[in-house]
């Protein structure tokens, strides 16, 4: 699984698949001594070119925070 096909200029042989272990992140904050339970994350309303969704793209980063153990509080902003 790559973002390029093999057929183009910019796909690299040398990339590797990155394994996802949530309960990596979660013994990282641990060992830290932190206690994140909640972030805001300020989004703002309207898109721009490099996110043309920023209220999906909050989505999908709530949803990976969720797995780790971080509730994230969408706070939408105007811009």
């Amino acid at each position: 699984a790559a973002l390029f096909p093999p057929a183009t200029w910019a796909y690299d042989h040398a990339a590797k698949i990155t394994e996802y272990h949530p309960e990596k992140p979660r013994q990282q904050l641990k060992a830290l001594g932190l206690e994140i339970r909640t972030l805001q994350l300020w989004v703002p309303t309207s898109s721009q070119a490099w996110n043309p969704s920023p209220l999906k793209t909050a989505e999908l980063i709530q949803a990976d925070m969720a797995q780790v153990g971080v509730k994230v509080v969408i706070v939408p902003v105007e811009g």
